[in-house]
């Protein structure tokens, strides 16, 4: 079995991260347009956090939920996109020979 070159895992990684970064956004929008981050109390009890230090914490806490999600998602699914990569280079290489076979003259 090959090994995905350098290029393929960066392709990988930044199929996982940029969508989740960008959800991580929208969550960000989402969750603190319901809710005041200074009335949060972190289990329990009260903090003196800044604002954006809040909204920091969250951000990256939202990021890092969306792309285990999304990693789960990829590694699911690798197994069918590995096959259908076979299938389709195995018609491609069919198609190339078929293509370049010497034809029989009549």
């Amino acid at each position: 079995m090959n090994t995905p070159t350098m290029s393929t895992r960066l392709l990988l990684t930044l199929m996982v991260l940029w969508p989740s970064f960008l959800m991580a956004g929208l969550m960000e929008m989402f969750v603190f347009g319901l809710l005041d981050p200074s009335d949060v109390d972190f289990f329990g009890a009260a903090h003196d956090f800044p604002r954006t230090g809040i909204y920091t914490m969250a951000f990256f806490v939202f990021w890092a939920i969306v792309s285990c999600a999304s990693w789960l998602t990829l590694i699911l699914a690798m197994p069918t996109l590995k096959a259908r990569l076979a299938s389709r280079e195995t018609s491609i290489d069919q198609a190339h020979d078929q293509q370049n076979a010497p034809h029989a003259l009549h």
